[in-house]
């Protein structure tokens, strides 16, 4: 039984939805009586927002060589205390930041890495998702306003304005490879291959390539990499 953490788990989530009605123009609290030109201008806006905040999605460090029976990449051996996780700078080869500190790379610094492989056979004694990825921020923000033509028709305008902070927000690659190498034979009666393998170069990168919205997606439901902006006309009869 491979017990442990979900891949969609976070522990805390918040989400905060806010309508604000100007108080002025027609039927509202100031200047309910303003000449038609007036409320034209001043009035029947609003504003809304939404704002996400979550903590990180978990994962496992997988060790990227064979030796669960010749046919499944283990999870990395822990060897050693593990470092605090955060974004960092300065990964070889790596253009945006990274979430695993140099100390921890097992390319950067093999002897001090707590990160090693499994004996043959083995699954290594890292528990699933034992590990928390960057966390998610998110503001969009919409002002509208409403003009009324008739009774029965009214022209809606609205602007958008997703991610306005322009909020970087990170994706986490899951497993993140901490070696590179061939099998480990495991099978019985066989003696374990000796296999001498190098520090994954893409380790510790993978995790931060930027967050995008998919074609399919609403920007409003899963957020915007950068900040989008966008204006409507509506007619409503």
């Amino acid at each position: 039984m491979d017990r442990g953490r979900s891949d969609f788990n976070r522990a805390q989530v918040l989400t905060t939805y806010s309508v604000w009605q100007v108080p002025v123009g027609k039927g509202r609290k100031w200047f309910s009586g303003a000449p038609r030109f007036a409320d034209a201008i001043a009035g029947g806006w609003s504003l809304s927002g939404i704002v996400s905040w979550m903590t990180g999605q978990p994962f496992s460090i997988s060790s990227g060589i064979l030796t669960a029976n010749n046919l499944r990449s283990a999870r990395a051996q822990l060897t050693g205390p593990i470092p605090s996780f955060g974004l960092t700078s300065g990964i070889p080869g790596n253009v945006g930041p990274g979430w695993i500190p140099n100390s921890a790379l097992p390319e950067l610094n093999p002897t001090t890495s707590p990160f090693g492989i499994p004996a043959a056979g083995t699954y290594g004694n890292q528990g699933r998702n034992d590990f928390t990825g960057p966390r998610f921020f998110n503001t969009d923000i919409t002002m509208q306003k409403q003009f009324s033509i008739s009774e029965r028709w009214k022209v809606e305008m609205r602007a958008d304005a997703f991610n306005i902070f322009n909020h970087p927000n990170f994706r986490l690659a899951n497993p993140i490879t901490a070696f590179t190498g061939t099998t480990v034979t495991s099978a019985a009666g066989q003696t374990p291959e000796v296999v001498v393998p190098s520090g994954s170069s893409s380790f510790g990168s993978l995790c931060c390539s930027q967050a995008y919205l998919p074609s399919s997606a609403s920007a409003t439901g899963v957020g915007e990499p950068s900040r989008v902006l966008q204006v409507a006309l509506r007619l409503r009869f």
